[in-house]
């Protein structure tokens, strides 16, 4: 066993777990403020019923983080009604919209969901993408995802997923995958970093509709998300680094035999 400054033995055990404490002690990263730009955000839902069609623009929606709100548009009644709910979360720990459609036995009924908002960062972020969105028809229908980041500072896209369906009856979407029977565009990274003092734009983009000869009616739901997260300060990340260091160092000597003289 090593000796401390008095001389006075000091189990291994305690040396070996040093830096680990020492990471204890180190504060960890805070969470960023996001904040929306104003004047910017707008979200389109959509509702058609045949040739009758219903759709609400909402300026400025969402309006704030945190904030929450429910979006709703309808077309028809009844059996025939199409209908397209939507909600949505915002804190500093990220976005995420949910949606139902529901689409009558009607030629060419479609519902749908626009999103765009606008936000920026006062910390560095690391963020990442998550969602589905399923559709049920009983006939093949159309079903698109589209969901973009895009820096506005850079003029640089970050993330850009996009898959299409014509003709697959149940389609079965996952963010950052590629299974659409039509179109499937995945670039940039599924997760990343945003930064502080730079403006993005989140488009969220989901639609259904039966074909023009459908006779029966069709289903569909989601959820999209974007999660943010602090990064690091460097001093935790090179603590970690020199305990992760020591502690194999450690094992590799454990592991020698020991030499007598």
């Amino acid at each position: 066993m090593p000796l401390d400054s008095l001389g006075v033995l000091v189990p291994t055990q305690l040396v070996v777990f040093a830096p680990i404490v020492a990471l204890l002690v180190v504060p960890a990263a805070q969470a960023a403020m996001v904040t929306l730009n104003p004047g910017t955000a707008t979200s389109v839902v959509e509702a058609r019923a045949g040739n009758d069609r219903t759709f609400i623009t909402v300026p400025e929606a969402p309006t704030a983080v945190p904030g929450s709100g429910t979006l709703m548009s309808s077309e028809g009644t009844g059996t025939r009604e199409a209908s397209s709910d939507v909600e949505y979360s915002l804190t500093d720990s990220g976005f995420t919209t949910s949606f139902e459609f529901v689409l009558p036995d009607r030629r060419s009924a479609s519902t749908a969901l626009f999103q765009d908002t606008y936000f920026s960062v006062s910390e560095d972020q690391s963020y990442r993408f998550s969602g589905t969105f399923d559709s049920a028809h009983s006939e093949p229908g159309r079903t698109t995802l589209d969901i973009v980041l895009y820096d506005i500072t850079t003029g640089t896209t970050l993330f850009r997923n996009q898959q299409r369906s014509l003709s697959t009856q149940n389609a079965s979407f996952v963010v950052g995958g590629q299974d659409a029977d039509w179109v499937n565009v995945l670039g940039g990274r599924l997760s990343g970093f945003v930064l502080a003092g730079h403006e993005y734009q989140l488009t969220q983009i989901a639609f259904v509709n039966n074909p023009p000869l459908a006779s029966t009616s069709a289903t569909a739901s989601g959820a999209f998300s974007i999660a943010f997260s602090a990064v690091p300060e460097p001093t935790t990340a090179l603590l970690l680094g020199f305990g992760l260091a020591f502690l194999g160092l450690r094992k590799e000597a454990d592991r020698m035999p020991a030499v007598h003289r």
